[in-house]
């Protein structure tokens, strides 16, 4: 029976080793991929820190824009009620030149009509004329007695 054990130990013995081997094997295999990424990065590290210089710049910038911006925006609102009111005036004075062309052109149609009746009042003069007011002009008045049409 010692024989036997002994074999059997010695069996587990060989398989414990193959398997350490192929352990280390894979260990190995492992470290070696970790070196040759490890090597592979310190080729990007030169980049890495560029671009965040870079980020830090641009960081930097859009702070310094930040407070530009809050700085401009007082201003801003005092500018927009400036504008509004500017806008408000224009449209005022619009309204007042739009009433005074309307103005102007109702004086001009009344000064229009006066003329016209003036003339039709000096076409008036003439005898046998009477003012028509459906159509707005003078007529001649039809002389009853003339049967000559007849």
């Amino acid at each position: 029976m010692v024989g036997e054990e002994l074999n059997k130990t010695h069996e587990s013995l060989v398989q414990a080793e193959l398997l350490l081997m192929d352990e280390r094997s894979k260990m190995y295999e492992v470290a070696s991929r970790k070196y040759a990424i490890e090597c592979e990065l310190a080729e990007y590290i030169s980049w890495l820190e560029k671009d965040i210089c870079e980020e830090t710049r641009k960081v930097q910038t859009c702070s310094s824009l930040e407070t530009e911006l809050k700085a401009l925006e007082t201003i801003h609102s005092k500018v927009a009620e400036s504008r509004e009111k500017r806008r408000k005036e224009m449209l005022q004075l619009r309204e007042k030149e739009e009433l005074e062309k309307k103005r102007l052109m109702e004086k001009e149609e009344e000064l229009e009509r006066k003329m016209k009746l003036e003339r039709q009042m000096k076409e008036a003069e003439k005898p046998g004329m009477v003012y028509n007011q459906s159509t707005g002009e003078y007529e001649n008045i039809h002389n009853r007695t003339d049967d000559s049409w007849r």
